[in-house]
């Protein structure tokens, strides 16, 4: 199988259409149906990554707070470093934390990351869950930025939650990939933030693509909140065609129907998975018409599913 690529921004990558989704192999993530766990063990974990890129996947994505996720990926890719594009996180210190003290965690953090991906570089580090403090801080960013002067590092990043968080990202030159929410049940971010990072070079890669599982099958059995935005979603009849059949080729089209996108992430647990979501790329984008209304069909409340919200 070949994954069409895409250029990254302004950098110089181009990168697989579908990418590698590292929490799942790492922590317990997503929906549970009757309280079956998600996580695979370690060796299952490493074949469904060499199975990934088997079947054309060249960008992975993980973090330092995905538990096992890069030991996991670090054993797995072997002698194939030199041919993906990997993206990991570091975690974003408290407000009362400066200066040295900054500095010394984000560089520990890297070098962690580094000894268990067993790589002496990262394609892309980015900021986790990057807060408008923290980016206007910039001293976050400044550190990320030195460690790419001191080779260990090739491009910075952010990933966000909110538009404003994105905004405030897009205003610091220094970052050149912005990794966004971005998903058939919430396409918020195209109105706005897609068209000024591509005008600026900055690169999007676009998570919660299958809207952590409720554009899946598991949707249907998840909790109340799940099940009825699932059902929402099988409604888009009209994006449902001969060769995409299922809603997470839906889901998948959906997202790199936009060209401003580079990769959408999807997360695989099983060996399956990585077979399904794979079958799911696209061979033609939607058409524009189709796009604006899923658009004006989204539901109002995409993230009512997360913890606190749902009371799940």
């Amino acid at each position: 199988m070949t994954i069409p690529l895409r250029p990254l921004g302004g950098t110089e990558l181009r990168i697989s259409e579908i990418g590698f989704g590292g929490v799942e192999i790492g922590l317990e993530y997503g929906i549970r149906v009757r309280n079956q766990t998600n996580l695979p063990d370690a060796g299952v974990a490493t074949r469904i990554v060499q199975r990934a890129i088997e079947l054309g996947v060249n960008v992975i994505d993980t973090a330092r707070g995905y538990g096992a996720s890069e030991r996991i990926i670090g054993d797995a890719i072997g002698n194939m470093r030199d041919k993906l594009v990997l993206m990991t996180k570091v975690s974003c210190p408290g407000n009362e934390m400066h200066g040295q003290a900054v500095r010394e965690t984000i560089t520990d953090s890297l070098e962690t990351s580094l000894a268990e991906l067993q790589t002496t570089y990262v394609d892309v580090l980015a900021v986790h869950s990057a807060s408008t403090g923290i980016l206007s801080r910039g001293e976050v960013v400044d550190c990320l930025d030195r460690l790419r002067t001191a080779g260990k590092v090739r491009y910075v990043g952010a990933t966000v939650y909110t538009a404003e968080e994105a905004l405030v990202a897009l205003q610091d030159s220094r970052i050149d990939v912005l990794q966004i929410a971005y998903s058939l049940l919430d396409p918020s971010m195209a109105d706005q933030i897609i068209p000024l990072a591509n005008r600026r070079g900055v690169g999007i890669i676009a998570r919660s693509v299958l809207h952590r599982g409720v554009l899946t099958e598991k949707g249907a059995q998840g909790s109340p909140d799940e099940r009825r935005l699932h059902a929402h979603a099988c409604n888009y009849d009209y994006l449902f065609d001969r060769t995409t059949t299922t809603l997470p080729q839906v889901a998948v089209r959906f997202v790199l129907s936009n060209k401003g996108v580079s990769c959408a992430l999807l997360g695989m647990d099983t060996l399956s998975q990585v077979e399904e979501n794979l079958a799911a790329l696209p061979q033609t984008p939607y058409p524009a018409a189709d796009i604006s209304r899923a658009t004006v069909q989204c539901p109002s409340d995409p993230w009512s599913i997360l913890p606190g919200n749902s009371g799940t």
